[in-house]
């Protein structure tokens, strides 16, 4: 079984930046997925430029902060009071135009492709792309820059395989919060051994390290007990009892 150790959320903050390259280098992350419009994202960009061998996709964000594009021209998508992005729960109670969504998220990945990196997959932050607008535009954007996207569920791997975009076989979502445990991974690893043992799997990791951060997350010191086991022995000693291969999401790429 090839897997993906994805960081999500690379460029949010100091620690959780410095997080994931530790996590990187001494641990067992192989992938990351940068935010393009966080205060930390040039940080992070830089990162990935001294250690070329880091290599991330676009971690799409239409939750948090300020947008990429116009305001003027989504403005389905931004609170007018303060010109931040409305919360996720808005593309589920609310009214978003399709049209406003492509152009903020093809304006991400041009944004992301102008730092003269490359993205090695899509996915989106709090997972507003299991909105069927989003993951249309989402789709768009896999078919232009030819990459491939993450999928969260049965339903996502489906429509992708349908629209023939690249994404692996199975997906783990539950090592978060309290079932980050080295238990957990075990057990979820042991049942993929029997139905994947040759696919690609991907693993959603949240890491980070405590920094004082004002624009502070409300998964925070969660994040630090992440990091904890994706760099100690006893997660390396699973994926070694599983005969695991380490791989990122350019084992996908066409």
């Amino acid at each position: 079984m090839k897997l993906i150790i994805n960081a999500d959320d690379f460029g949010y903050s100091p620690g959780i930046n410095k997080g994931i390259l530790i996590g990187f280098r001494r641990g067992v992350i192989t992938s990351t997925s940068l935010m393009i419009n966080q205060p930390f994202t040039a940080e992070a960009v830089q990162i990935m430029k001294t250690y070329s061998d880091l290599h991330a996709g676009l971690h799409i964000n239409l939750t948090r902060g300020i947008p990429v594009g116009n305001p003027s021209e989504i403005n389905s998508l931004i609170d007018k009071k303060n010109g931040h992005f409305k919360k996720a729960e808005h593309f589920f109670t609310g009214s978003i135009m399709a049209a406003e969504v492509e152009k903020e998220v093809l304006a991400q990945l041009e944004s992301f492709y102008n730092t003269g990196l490359e993205a090695t997959h899509l996915d989106a932050h709090q997972h507003v792309h299991r909105h069927p607008t989003v993951m249309k535009a989402i789709i768009k954007g896999a078919r232009i820059y030819n990459i491939p996207v993450r999928n969260i569920n049965k339903e996502t791997r489906s429509l992708l395989i349908a629209e023939k975009i690249p994404t692996p076989d199975y997906f783990i979502s539950n090592f978060y919060n309290e079932g980050a445990t080295l238990d957990n991974l075990r057990s979820v690893l042991s049942f993929l051994a029997e139905k994947y043992p040759r696919g690609v799997v991907e693993l959603m990791t949240h890491p980070g390290l405590k920094d004082g951060n004002p624009q502070k997350s409300s998964y925070y010191s969660q994040r630090v007990e992440e990091f904890k086991l994706l760099c100690s022995q006893g997660m390396k000693e699973i994926l070694k009892e599983y005969e695991i291969e380490l791989v990122d999401y350019l084992t996908l790429k066409s």
